[in-house]
């Protein structure tokens, strides 16, 4: 048990500290698009798609009062 122990630790610690490195390198280098471009898209996106189902709504009834 102990011998396990001791040889997986180094491939942990090897993999924490590749993973480390690149979520650094994904936020220094991407970070500006996930910023202008992933956030805004996943707040204004399910407003928006409130507002065009209401402007759908709307222009239905206005057709069907033309009628």
């Amino acid at each position: 048990m102990q011998r396990g122990d001791s040889r997986l630790l180094p491939i942990l610690v090897i993999a924490a500290s590749a993973a480390s490195t690149i979520a650094t390198l994904v936020l220094a280098f991407y970070g500006i698009y996930f910023f202008f471009f992933f956030i805004p898209l996943a707040f204004g996106l399910p407003w928006s798609i409130k507002k065009l189902r209401r402007n759908k709504a709307r222009k239905q009834w206005n057709v069907e009062d033309l009628r």
